[in-house]
């Protein structure tokens, strides 16, 4: 038969308490984190004219630290602005209607074309009726002209 030690129990819970007191938590550090160095990134490619900070200043938020040619930016803006105000000339004209000169031209083309087919005898000439022309509605009306005796 096993014999029983009276001071087993008392072995055991010294040993559990031993074990527990050797462990360290391994994730604890004291001390101070600190930066020594911090990647700046810029949003374009531009080259570099200029560096406002030294190597190892303390800059605060909003310091400039670098200055870029600004060229190429400002080649963009001005196409992107003569663009807008094209667009905003033929929106007003769009709005304005027909210009005159466009008006005349387009009558001119029609006389000529009278003409040419007066000279080669093709087609039908406007002998006797008259061409109106709405250039609002774009609409052509013919009206059939009397002789006058």
């Amino acid at each position: 038969m096993i014999k029983q030690l009276p001071y087993a129990p008392a072995v055991i819970m010294l040993a559990l308490l031993l074990n527990a007191c050797e462990r360290e938590n391994g994730n604890l550090m004291v001390g101070t984190l600190e930066r020594e160095r911090i990647e700046l990134r810029v949003e374009s490619s531009e080259p570099i004219i200029s560096i406002a900070a030294e190597d190892g200043q303390r800059m605060l938020a909003g310091e400039t630290v670098l200055a870029q040619d600004p060229a190429r930016h400002q080649a963009r803006l001005h196409q992107a602005e003569a663009e807008r105000d094209r667009a905003a000339a033929r929106l007003a004209e769009l709005r304005r209607g027909p210009r005159e000169e466009s008006i005349r031209e387009a009558q001119s083309r029609l006389q000529a074309n009278e003409v040419i087919k007066l000279l080669i005898g093709k087609g039908e000439p406007l002998i006797g009726r008259l061409i109106l022309f709405d250039a609002l509605r774009m609409k052509f009306r013919e009206l059939k002209l009397r002789r006058n005796p």
